[in-house]
């Protein structure tokens, strides 16, 4: 009765043992270029000069300020920057890129985002649909992103490397900070980056199937019984 009784006491140990390692957690890893310096969905009141100074000793493209609305400006035109992350290569099963952007201008009417690319892979339908919501990137607004990737795009990230690329074009937004008048003649798209993160996950090492492993156990149990027995 007392083996029986032990006998069953270790299969139990195994078996939770067992539910512990087919379900361990896959380790998330996160990088981050530059800092978040606004809350998203403020309103800067002084503009780019607002933008800019808490930026000092960013790296490239953060902390600046690309193209610009009209011809007024000292670069009109498109906003277009790209950034690269650099990490250690490796299957990858999920991933998330997430950043800071002022004065996008995406509560004018169209479209402003033309491209948005991951090693040349083209996102731009799905980030387009975050930026295009409700109430987002009114005059001088300042918006936080964040695009689960997905697919071939996913797959890009098991070299290590990867690089982001985002273009805007107009109409773009003139006037009263949070308003949605478009600029006329209208020359393209001014914006600000400001950080960008790039959270993975790296999958779990695989463990063998359950059942596989109960079977062994309830082996290596029995044939301890049989010894005891003997």
């Amino acid at each position: 009765m007392n083996i029986s009784r032990n006998f069953l006491s270790g299969i139990g140990a195994v078996a939770a043992l067992v539910a512990g390692l087919s379900t361990s957690p896959a380790s998330a890893v996160s990088i981050a270029l530059g800092n978040q310096d606004f809350q998203s969905g403020a309103l800067l009141q002084s503009g780019i000069a607002e933008f800019l100074a808490p930026q000092t000793g960013e790296p490239t493209p953060f902390g600046l300020f690309f193209g610009g609305d009209t011809l007024q400006q000292a670069t009109p035109g498109p906003f277009i920057a790209s950034w690269t992350f650099n990490f250690a290569p490796g299957a990858i099963s999920a991933a998330t890129i997430a950043f800071g952007i002022w004065d996008h201008d995406t509560a004018a009417p169209g479209t402003q985002l033309t491209t948005f690319t991951v090693d040349g892979v083209d996102v731009t339908a799905a980030l387009n649909a975050l930026m295009e919501a409700a109430g987002v990137g009114t005059g001088s607004e300042y918006d936080v992103f964040s695009l689960a990737l997905t697919g071939q795009a996913l797959a890009q990230l098991a070299d290590g490397v990867a690089t982001f690329a985002m273009r805007l074009d107009g109409p773009a937004i003139c006037g009263a900070v949070g308003g949605t008048t478009v600029c006329s003649p209208d020359v393209g798209n001014g914006a600000g980056l400001d950080f960008s993160t790039l959270t993975y996950t790296v999958g779990s090492t695989p463990v063998p199937e359950p059942a596989t492993l109960a079977l062994v156990a309830i082996g290596v149990l029995a044939a301890g019984l049989r010894r005891r027995r003997a």
